[in-house]
């Protein structure tokens, strides 16, 4: 038998620091990923990523263990190279559907896609 708690705010141990489940419910990361392209494509660290698909170079794909009610939702990406965290000459945007975000990294200068060390997405909106 399923159980159901209902709560309006939520509070840590000591009953400080509260916030509505509102809050919880729209304003949080519905998945994201890190993954790196160099080599074998792996995850690095996610949440409501199931795999990567190594699309291609530069392309990665992060397929989500609980789908997106639409493919409307909003990501923001960003990527490194060589242990850069925060490269200059390098960029990255996506590709969206329900099920999966793509995520390409690009040199600024050629725009032509290249293997990032470090690729993030962080996906917000409403699940299925």
């Amino acid at each position: 038998m399923a159980s159901e708690l209902r709560v309006n705010t939520l509070k840590d141990a000591s009953g400080n620091n509260s916030v509505a489940t509102s809050v919880v419910f729209n304003g949080t990361a519905k998945a994201w990923s890190r993954v790196e392209l160099v080599g074998t494509a792996s995850i690095i660290g996610s949440y409501n990523v199931s795999s990567l698909t190594d699309v291609g170079t530069g392309i990665g794909r992060s397929n989500f263990s609980n789908a997106f009610n639409a493919a409307d939702y909003a990501v923001t990406a960003g990527a490194g190279l060589s242990g850069d965290v925060l490269a200059p000459d390098l960029g990255a945007d996506s590709v969206q559907v329900t099920t999966s975000f793509y995520l390409t990294a690009r040199a600024n200068e050629s725009t032509s896609a290249v293997d990032a060390d470090i690729l993030t997405g962080i996906a917000l909106g409403d699940l299925a």
